[in-house]
């Protein structure tokens, strides 16, 4: 049989990895011990994980990180705290957001309308007005021009696009911002081991290399991989 810690008086409890518990009572949350006690006030909004001993806490309408003790260790002072990933923290304030460490050191300015860290948080694509960029989240520095109208990340790699006179061709860049594949075609179907099945506008199919060699025309009705290589069907020129 199970034995209780607490008296039944909270409307959620949620276990942490650290033996301590998030806990609700009358639409605030505080942190419980592995005994029941209360070691942290029922004074927050929202509460979440953040790292070894430190909760990511919402106090009103903003964010801050305080310890299991509710000593704050990063200020309420953001729009919003993200869960750390690779030890980078991606945060908004005055409504922008920037890059920082989790002990709140700023990587990045604070200047963009969009991020999004890779999951091991070795990558970064930010958005700056209506044009996307890829930032270093160790510097903060950004690695591309801000020209893309379109990055997201793909597997190892990130699908990169850009707009001209109204027709947007796409790419592929690496995750340091060095370009893969040019941003020269309608779609690009597949990227695997420098190797890209990529479509034209005339919805024409062919393999591009690294660097953008032109490893076959440009004329197939369809490319499939499969392994050891690819299947080529439709020649369209004939």
């Amino acid at each position: 049989q199970g034995k209780s810690i607490t008296e039944i008086e909270y409307a959620y409890i949620i276990l942490t990895d650290d033996g301590v518990a998030i806990v609700t009572k009358n639409g605030k949350k505080g942190v419980i011990n592995s005994s029941g006690k209360l070691i942290v006030d029922m004074q927050y909004d929202k509460m979440y994980p953040f790292s070894a001993g430190k909760l990511r806490a919402k106090k009103g309408d903003k964010w801050g990180v305080i310890d299991y003790k509710g000593k704050t260790v990063i200020p309420f002072v953001y729009d919003v705290i993200s869960e750390p990933l690779g030890g980078v923290v991606k945060a908004r304030k005055n409504k922008k957001f920037g890059l920082m460490t989790m002990s709140a050191k700023p990587i990045s300015p604070f200047a963009y309308n969009y991020i999004s860290l890779a999951k091991d948080g070795k990558s970064c694509i930010a958005k700056k007005g209506e044009f996307y960029t890829i930032l270093d989240p160790v510097s903060g520095k950004e690695l591309t021009p801000c020209k893309y109208t379109e990055l997201f990340f793909n597997n190892d790699y990130i699908s990169s696009g850009i707009k001209n006179d109204g027709e947007e061709t796409v790419g592929v860049i690496d995750r340091q911002g060095k370009e893969q594949i040019p941003c020269a075609y309608r779609r690009i179907d597949y990227y695997k081991n420098g190797i890209a099945i990529v479509e034209n506008k005339m919805n024409e199919y062919g393999l591009v290399a690294k660097g953008g060699k032109e490893l076959t025309p440009i004329i197939y009705n369809r490319i499939v991989p499969v392994k050891g290589g690819f299947v080529v069907s439709g020649n369209r020129t004939e």
